[in-house]
């Protein structure tokens, strides 16, 4: 069994994961908080709506895992990601915000304020596994692996962990 096949459904099971959270502690704040929304609130739910479509489709569809596809739509969405990330980290004040020094407010402020720093820490950490999966395969197309494009039940590796016909050129072969 090849890593890709262990690596692929485990980055995109977290980035789904992920994604609804994010989604949801996005609509909870513009549900609860009212009044204008942030730029980061409309991103988060955008970002977690495509998630929630786009991940799916590249796990089952057999048309993305094995053409082109893939990387495109990871790029676009981890772009958006360290978008939502670096529109969260703007909107906090210069130090990021303490949480408890909102002790003294009421409960629902120190929820909003939880629940921007967890919008901030999940945005930040979804953009990281996407990044770098997307380092990972194309570091394995790069040298010659093969079975980055095929299905994730696919196994078209040797015993040694080499891709079965494949060719670097490093070796000059």
């Amino acid at each position: 069994m090849s890593l890709i096949t262990t690596v692929r459904p485990v980055v995109f099971v977290l980035a789904f994961i992920f994604g609804v959270v994010v989604l949801a502690l996005c609509a909870d704040l513009i549900a609860n908080v009212g009044g204008d929304t942030l730029a980061f609130q409309s991103l988060g739910l955008s970002v977690g709506i495509i998630n929630i479509v786009s991940i799916p489709l590249l796990m089952i569809s057999p048309a993305a895992r094995r053409h082109t596809a893939q990387l495109p739509s990871l790029g676009i969405t981890t772009i958006l990601w360290i978008a939502e990330s670096a529109l969260v980290t703007d909107a906090m004040p210069p130090g990021g915000l303490q949480c408890e020094a909102y002790r003294r407010f009421p409960s629902w402020i120190g929820n909003v304020c939880r629940e921007i720093v967890a919008i901030q820490a999940l945005s930040f950490i979804t953009w990281i596994i996407l990044l770098l999966y997307i380092i990972f395969v194309v570091v394995m197309c790069a040298t010659g692996r093969e079975s980055w494009q095929g299905g994730a039940g696919d196994s078209s590796h040797t015993a040694h962990g080499e891709a079965k016909g494949s060719r670097t050129y490093a070796a000059g072969v």
